[in-house]
Formats: C-alpha cells, structure tokens, sequence
C-alpha cells in the first residue's frame, strides 16, 4: 500500500500536486494516505480540473470497505465544489460510502 502524509503533500510544488493528482490511483492508499489526499488543505489547493482528475481516479469496485469509508469521511468535511464533483461521478448511495454526509 501506498503511503502518503499531509506533510508530503503540503510540501508539493503545484506541478507536483498536479503530477500526484493524475498519477494518484486511489485503490493503493492506505486509509491514512486517503485522509492526507482527501483532506480540506490538499482539495482547497486544487483547481476544479484536478478535483475532476482526483475523483474520477475513484474506482469504487477496487476499494476495500476501510479505504471507502476512508475516502467518505475524508469527503463528508470537503469543500462543497468537491462534494458536487464526488455526488455526480460515485453513487453516492450505493452502500459502500454509506457513512458519507452529503
């Protein structure tokens, strides 16, 4: 698994960000790189494209339940642009992000 730190990705230089964001295959997180990734900090850093880019790179049925459940409480406190993009990509309601609030 892959392991990613706030602190990593705070210290990115925006081509880097951009870089980790179209590179970023989110089934080989770890929970905690999720939560790194998907926090408020690192999504208010991204233009909307990057936000696209990172959502679409979910692919729900590579997922373990922790990494899902990761990713819809790292989502549940993103900003609201963010949510809009995850709503309309992910079905939402399928059962497998059930403890996310949208």
């Amino acid at each position: 698994d892959t392991q990613i730190s706030k602190e990593e990705i705070s210290n990115l230089s925006s081509e880097e960000l951009s870089n980790l964001v179209e590179s970023i295959d989110v089934s080989v997180l770890t929970e905690e790189s999720i939560s790194a990734v998907f926090s408020e900090e690192v999504l208010n850093q991204l233009s909307d494209d990057q936000v696209a880019e990172l959502i679409d790179s979910i692919v729900p049925d590579e997922l373990t339940d922790a990494q899902a459940t990761a990713l819809s409480e790292a989502l549940t406190n993103a900003p609201d642009n963010v949510k809009q993009e995850f709503e309309s990509q992910i079905n939402v309601f399928g059962g497998q992000f059930d403890t996310y609030v949208p």
